[in-house]
């Protein structure tokens, strides 16, 4: 049965609007316990057990994308309320910890999607959102240092915004504008201070409240190989409940799309579009999940005024919600750009150091400067580069320029006035929290691996299918390796010589012998192997690195570091496979094969070939951590000639490593070693080549599954290094 609600009187489904509009209901009951800023959709008294969803069969009805059509379930029963989550994609959250199951013994806050369920055990339930109309965003004493507390970046910044208007944070360079974009999302949270948003603690309620935080890094977060239409519909794969059906999303994607005027675009690649429109499409993926909150950190940078000015009229709209059944949002951009500031409803100054100095209407700016100037100046405190002992007439403020030069001289008189002046922002109580439940198991993750690795995986098959320079590059490679083996000399190819029997004895040489062998086997593998590793890390180098700013966006989100990691290791091994085939292919074919094999009896060419994508898989992943690890597209270039150099030498078909001191040594950290020894194992290359000694070759089974095991071993520990540096990466 559904829950009763007071306001009715009886038994009813209800469905909570998707944009509420004005004030609460005017039946809204209110238990104390939460706070009063927030948005009251319903309130009414829980008598019998339910469900709660996205699907309209059930008890409340919730219209979030971030909601599973059965989300949780309300147990009522003579000991109490009971709510338990029903495997849903995104979870239920209390204090901002993630909870299978919550006993009601005292006022619970619910996090569900982007929407509160505020209980108490009395049965009362009101369903809350944040944001919407009446969004209002607090910041509260925010401070934030560096190096030990000897260097300051925020420095007490306080202001409150109300809901549905556009905030434009500005000031010189040092001033710590981006520093506060990365406070107030929850990204780098301050060291000192609150973040409030309708009075919840950003921070507190981080999981629940980044559904409801749009983010646009002042680089492009999108892959520019992909059409508008397919970046906003793998965003929405990624980022709305499992069991949204692909109509729903689709939906979704056409009404952002018209509400930022990119439907005549949607087919059009990112690469061809405009700054502007670009700028247009991050913000539209942030879009979907229709956030209350939106954050843009310099989104004119490196437009013409025009452009500049456009994209500040659509901040302003989307703030303002002047588009039909559109409630807007709270709208916090930073600029360093003044010239179409006063489309903004309130402006931030900060000067150096993180110190706020103004916090009021654009309009305002010049006039207030002015006037702190005349004051400052009447002092005898002016310190505009005036000869020493004169005081001449205060300079005119005319512009953002003189505002910022009357700031670099004299922060502290005019953050002392702005303090002293503007109303403080430090009222109300403290936000309502909850205590999570004692017990639980280790909460698991947004959204599955597998459906996350799935929706990747065929991401980056379309942007390399869209990338014909580097298709040809994948291609021309593998096919270019195998045709130099050509240049090798020798009809033996990767076969065991047959040497002739030894001539009959004679006096004057009684025993003879015939001491033969052929180095060009070596030779082969050596281009093979070289060129195997070099395919597998070339390719993947500058992947991790190339979209950093994608997937530190996607993983603030919900992306998983390991489903990202594990579908990077698909498609390489995809690759390595296609190119080694070709590589291996074209050498087989134009010169002798292996005689034996030592796993794949009869197959001695597919085990040549296994030998060669190992090597590259391996490889590959070695770039893979690398690219993790780096910090600049420039330094892999280095990184990747260093590396394959020393795989060559290293491999053992160049030099003799085995019983070598230091090389023998150094050897085992390259998957060339071990890949070598794989081949020649297979190849008997002891038998081609008697006079090396290297006990890795042995053409024996052991060996060659001990030669797999440790280049195996090599990719693990990549794997695992890559991990970790991607784990690190954007944590709060």
């Amino acid at each position: 049965m559904p829950p009763a609600m007071s306001s009715a009187g009886s038994a009813a489904t209800y469905v909570a609007p998707r944009s509420p509009q004005g004030a609460p209901s005017s039946s809204s009951a209110s238990s104390g316990a939460f706070p009063s800023s927030r948005h009251t959709l319903k309130s009414f008294r829980i008598t019998s057990s339910g469900t709660i969803g996205r699907a309209p069969d059930n008890t409340l009805v919730l219209d979030d994308p971030l909601i599973s059509k059965h989300h949780a379930r309300i147990d009522v029963s003579a000991n109490g309320m009971v709510v338990t989550d029903l495997g849903s994609t995104n979870g239920i959250y209390v204090a901002g910890q993630r909870v299978s199951q919550v006993q009601v013994t005292q006022p619970v806050l619910l996090g569900l999607g982007s929407t509160f369920i505020a209980l108490s055990p009395d049965g009362l339930c009101e369903v809350q959102v944040v944001g919407g109309a009446g969004g209002e965003l607090v910041g509260k004493d925010l401070t934030f240092r560096v190096n030990n507390g000897s260097l300051t970046l925020l420095d007490g910044i306080s202001f409150s915004l109300p809901g549905n208007e556009l905030l434009a944070v500005v000031g010189p360079s040092g001033a710590g504008k981006s520093t506060l974009l990365k406070a107030l999302t929850g990204e780098q949270k301050a060291q000192e201070g609150q973040v409030l948003f309708n009075g919840l603690d950003v921070y507190e309620h981080y999981p629940v409240m980044r559904n409801k935080i749009g983010v646009v890094p002042q680089s492009d977060v999108i892959h520019s190989a992909l059409t508008v239409r397919k970046t906003l519909e793998y965003a929405a794969e990624l980022r709305f409940a499992k069991d949204v059906a692909k109509a729903e999303r689709r939906q979704r994607i056409a009404e952002v799309l018209e509400d930022l005027d990119l439907t005549a675009h949607v087919d059009k690649r990112i690469k061809k579009l405009s700054g502007g429109q670009r700028k247009r499409v991050s913000t539209a993926i942030e879009l979907l999940t229709r956030p209350s909150l939106l954050f843009l950190d310099e989104p004119t940078s490196g437009l013409d005024p025009q452009l500049d000015r456009d994209v500040m009229d659509l901040l302003a709209s989307l703030a303002h919600g002047t588009r039909p059944g559109d409630s807007g949002r709270t709208v916090v951009v930073v600029t360093h750009n003044e010239n179409h500031i006063d489309r903004a409803d309130k402006v931030l100054i900060l000067a150096a150091g993180g110190k706020p100095v103004y916090y009021g209407s654009p309009r305002e700016v010049l006039p207030y400067f002015r006037q702190r100037l005349n004051e400052i100046a009447s002092q005898g405190r002016l310190l505009l580069n005036t000869p020493k002992g004169t005081l001449p007439d205060p300079p005119a403020v005319d512009g953002y320029a003189d505002v910022y030069a009357l700031i670099r001289n004299h922060t502290a008189e005019l953050r002392q006035y702005m303090e002293s002046t503007v109303p403080s922002t430090r009222r109300g109580g403290a936000p309502a929290t909850a205590t999570a439940p004692a017990a639980q198991e280790k909460p698991p993750k947004q959204q599955s691996v597998l459906r996350q690795v799935s929706t990747l995986v065929r991401r980056q098959l379309r942007i390399v299918a869209a990338d014909p320079s580097y298709l040809a590059f994948m291609l021309l490679l593998p096919i270019i390796m195998g045709l130099l083996t050509k240049a090798i000399e020798g009809s033996d190819g990767f076969a065991v010589p047959s040497y002739p029997d030894p001539a009959p004895p004679t006096p004057d040489n009684p025993t003879p012998t015939i001491v033969k062998y052929s180095s060009q086997a070596m030779q082969l593998l050596v281009i093979l192997i070289t060129g195997a590793a070099f395919s597998g890390m070339s390719a993947t180098i500058r992947d991790l690195i190339g979209e950093r700013d994608v997937f530190l966006r996607e993983k603030a989100v919900g992306l998983r570091s390991g489903a990202y990691l594990f579908s990077k290791a698909v498609i390489l091994a995809l690759i390595t496979t296609v190119q080694t085939a070709l590589m291996t292919g074209i050498a087989l074919a134009l010169n002798k094969g292996p005689t034996d094999a030592v796993i794949l009896n009869g197959w001695p060419g597919l085990e040549l070939a296994f030998c060669c994508w190992a090597v590259a898989f391996v490889a590959g992943l070695l770039g893979l951590a690398v690219s993790a690890m780096v910090s600049s597209s420039e330094q892999v270039m280095p990184v990747l000639v260093v590396t394959i150099m020393a795989q060559l030498v290293l491999s053992g078909g160049i030099i003799p490593i085995s019983g070598r001191a230091v090389f023998e040594q150094l050897a085992w950290f390259m998957p060339s070693r071990w890949g070598y020894a794989m081949a020649a194992s297979t190849l008997e290359m002891l038998a081609i080549m008697p006079n090396r000694d290297d006990a890795l070759w042995k053409h024996e089974t052991a060996q060659w599954l001990t030669n797999y095991g440790l280049l195996s071993a090599i990719g693990l520990v990549c794997m695992v290094a890559c991990y970790i540096a991607l784990a690190r990466r954007g944590r709060r």
